[in-house]
């Protein structure tokens, strides 16, 4: 498969990206696919479990994370759009 480049994307909207980025992980967890993560990754993803274990309550649900992703990216949208 030939490397595509970012610029080939430029014709969809970051929802439209973002959708993409979504539907392509979503078909490698269907197929059974996994990402092998590095050393330094996995230490880091269990300091952050352990952290997580010790102060659930600083923790953000992922919805919530989503929704205030979106409003950074959308009130970025304007900006731009006012420039």
């Amino acid at each position: 498969m030939a490397p595509t480049t970012t610029s080939d994307f430029s014709h969809m909207t970051v929802q439209e990206r973002l959708a993409l980025i979504q539907a392509i992980w979503d078909s490698i967890e269907a197929e059974g696919g996994t990402v092998p993560l590095t050393a330094a990754q996995s230490k880091t993803l269990r300091k952050r479990e352990a952290n997580a274990k010790r102060h659930p309550d600083a923790e953000s649900a992922s919805t919530a994370v989503d929704s205030a992703v979106a409003r950074r990216l959308a009130s970025r949208g304007k900006a731009r759009a006012r420039k």
